[in-house]
C-alpha cells in the first residue's frame, strides 16, 4: 500500500484513538493529563518485585489504556514492552489501536521477534474487532515468520464463534501434521516445535486431544509444557481425560507436586475431584506446597483439591 493510500486510515485512526482519550478519561473523573502523569511516574519508580510496573499499570485500570498506549509509541522509555502486556492484561478492545500501531512501527513479523509475538498474544487478550482482524491477516500470511503466525492463530483461539478461530484452529493441525510428516521442507527448530505445540493446545480440535492424551502419557518430546495440555484434557470433559488426570495426580512417585496440582485442580475446576481423587490426595498436595518455594496461589489451590475431595470415597 503506498504512502499515500495509508494517511487517511492512519487519520481515521488518530482521531479515533483522540476520541477515546477523551471518553475514557471523562468516564473516570480523572483526566488524560493525570493519567499520563501517573503511567510516567509508575515506570520511573524502582520495582520491587519482577512485575511490578505491570502491575502497577494495571492497577490504574481500563480508564489508563489511552495514556498507556500513548506511552507504547513514545520513544523515551527503555522497556516498552512493559505497555504491551499491560494493555494485554487489561484486556479492553480500545487497547488493540495503539497495539496494531505499535506492532506496524516497530517489531517485525518476518523474523523471529519476541517483540512481535508479545505484541500478537497480547492483541488476542483485547478480544476487539481490529484485533481479530489483523491477528486473522498474520496468520494467513505465508511469508511472515512461523512462530508469528502459529501465536496469531494461538491468539484467535480466545474469538469464539468467528469463521477467523476455526481457520486458525485448522492451520494449527496442518502445522502439525505437516511438521511430524518427516518432511525436511516442514521441518522446525525447538524453539517453533514449542510454539506449535501449545498453540495446538489453545483449539478444540481431535487432533489437539489425542496430542494432549499422548503427551500426559510421555509419549511427547514436549510433554513438559504440562500447563496447556492439562487445560486441553481438562476441556474435553470425557471420562477417559478424567482418568488420566486422576492418575497422574495420584502417582507421588512418577510426576513432580507442580504436574500433580495441575491435573488435581483442573478435576476441582470441572467439579469431579470427589470421583476421581481420594482425599489422601489432596493432603499430600497441601503437604507438599507448604514447602516455603512454592507460591501462595499454588498453596490454595492445594487447599482447594484437599476440601473438594474431603468426603471422597477414595
Amino acid at each position: 500500500m503506498s504512502n499515500a493510500a495509508k494517511k487517511p486510515a492512519l487519520v481515521r485512526a488518530f482521531l479515533w484513538a483522540s476520541c477515546s482519550v477523551f471518553l475514557l478519561a471523562l468516564s473516570s473523573g480523572v483526566s488524560a493529563t493525570d493519567f499520563r502523569q501517573r503511567v510516567d511516574d509508575i515506570v520511573a519508580t524502582p520495582q520491587q518485585y519482577d512485575g511490578e510496573i505491570i502491575d502497577s499499570l494495571v492497577d490504574l485500570g481500563v480508564e489508563a489504556v489511552p495514556a498507556i498506549g500513548d506511552a507504547l509509541l513514545r520513544s523515551d522509555y527503555a522497556f516498552p514492552l512493559v505497555f504491551v502486556i499491560a494493555l494485554g492484561e487489561l484486556g479492553h478492545p480500545d487497547a488493540s489501536s495503539w497495539l496494531i500501531a505499535y506492532l506496524d512501527r516497530r517489531p517485525a513479523l518476518f523474523v523471529n521477534d519476541s517483540r512481535a509475538l508479545s505484541v500478537l498474544d497480547s492483541l488476542g487478550k483485547t478480544r476487539g474487532e481490529q484485533a481479530r482482524a489483523r491477528l486473522e491477516h498474520v496468520f494467513s500470511t505465508q511469508d511472515y515468520h512461523i512462530d508469528a503466525r502459529l501465536l496469531a492463530a494461538q491468539s484467535l483461539q480466545a474469538f469464539e464463534g468467528t469463521t477467523a478461530r476455526d481457520a486458525a484452529a485448522l492451520f494449527l493441525d496442518q502445522s502439525y501434521r505437516e511438521a511430524h510428516s518427516g518432511d525436511p521442507a516442514h521441518a522446525l527448530d525447538i524453539g517453533s516445535r514449542r510454539h506449535l505445540f501449545e498453540a495446538l493446545m489453545s483449539t478444540d480440535t481431535p487432533l489437539s486431544y489425542e496430542v494432549a492424551v499422548a503427551a500426559m502419557r510421555g509419549d511427547s518430546e514436549l510433554g513438559w509444557a504440562m500447563a496447556p495440555v492439562v487445560a486441553r484434557v481438562s476441556r474435553e470433559g470425557r471420562e477417559d481425560g478424567w482418568a488420566l488426570l486422576a492418575e497422574v495426580a495420584s502417582s507421588a512417585d512418577a510426576y513432580d507436586p507442580y504436574y500433580r496440582l495441575a491435573a488435581a485442580h483442573a478435576l476441582v475446576e470441572a467439579g469431579v475431584a470427589s470421583a476421581w481423587l481420594s482425599h489422601e490426595v489432596g493432603e499430600t498436595l497441601v503437604t507438599e506446597m507448604s514447602a516455603p518455594h512454592w507460591p501462595d496461589d499454588l498453596r490454595a489451590k492445594a487447599r482447594a483439591v484437599a476440601k473438594a475431595t474431603a468426603r471422597s470415597e477414595h
